[in-house]
């Protein structure tokens, strides 16, 4: 039994992160990124957690969640996409287009699902005053 408790905690993440990308059961999202973060406090871990927050709307949690998840400096293109969409929910324009051209410059095709939404975003921020 505490195997198997082991082996499901391996997944917690992973089911966060599918649940947000797929706009599927937000607030579970957020549990099971919380849940993770308490196994495995990683970069990784930080960024699920602010995704999930980032997906169940409460932008003020997921900031600093992923200014914990980007305080290595790591180069991860999902992450800075992550960044860039939190930024822009909070209105912070200049730091939503840093991020969102950082994600575009270390990887274009970084998502099936997200490189697309990236540009479009990208070029909305663009436009803005």
């Amino acid at each position: 039994a505490e195997e198997a408790a082991t082996a499901a905690a391996a997944h917690y993440r992973e089911v966060a992160v599918f649940y947000a990308n797929h706009d599927m059961n937000p607030v579970r999202a957020v549990e099971l990124a919380e849940l993770d973060l308490k196994l495995r406090q990683d970069v990784h871990g930080y960024d699920a957690l602010a995704w999930a927050f980032y997906k169940n709307r409460q932008f003020e949690q997921a900031l600093p969640a992923i200014q914990s998840a980007l305080r290595l400096g790591t180069r991860d293109a999902s992450m800075h996409f992550h960044a860039g969409m939190i930024y822009s929910a909070l209105g912070q324009t200049e730091m939503a287009k840093a991020e969102l051209e950082t994600a575009i410059d270390i990887n274009p095709h970084f998502s099936l699902l997200y490189s697309d939404v990236a540009q479009t975003e990208l070029q909305r921020l663009s436009q803005v005053q």
